[in-house]
Formats: structure tokens, C-alpha cells, sequence
């Protein structure tokens, strides 16, 4: 929703794909963090099939990161 209004944005994608969740329309204003992994993304069919990889691509995103791309958007 805040894509569709207008609004910065920072998202975190952990087993799922930002290319088939967004953010839309791709834009300088939306920044994606994401840790590419090859068991990424982790469901068959939009199904999760489970991690075997204990949940390492939400894991390894740190607040320190995060806070940089943040800081990129003000």
C-alpha cells in the first residue's frame, strides 16, 4: 500500500521473491533487502515447502543494514 501512495520504502524479503511481491513499480524510492541464497526462494507453487537452511536469509539481514537503506531514502 505505501508503494501505491507514494511512500519510501525499505523492504525485507526473506524466503519469498521480491520479484513476484514487489515493491511495483520498481523505483529508486523502493529499495529491497534481501540476502540471495541458493535455496532462494524457498516454496513450490506459492507454497512454503519449509527451511533447511535455518531461516539464514532473514538471519544474516542486520539492523545496521537496514538502517543504511533507510538513510539512502531521507
Amino acid at each position: 500500500m505505501a508503494v501505491a501512495l507514494g511512500v519510501k520504502t525499505v523492504s525485507i524479503f526473506g524466503p519469498v521473491d521480491d520479484r513476484v511481491y514487489g515493491p511495483y513499480p520498481p523505483s529508486s524510492d523502493h529499495v529491497v533487502i534481501k540476502k540471495d541464497l541458493p535455496c532462494r526462494p524457498c516454496y513450490e507453487n506459492f507454497r512454503f515447502k519449509g527451511c533447511f537452511n535455518e531461516k539464514k536469509c532473514l538471519e544474516d539481514v542486520t539492523a545496521d543494514e537496514v538502517y543504511e537503506k533507510v538513510k539512502t531514502l531521507l
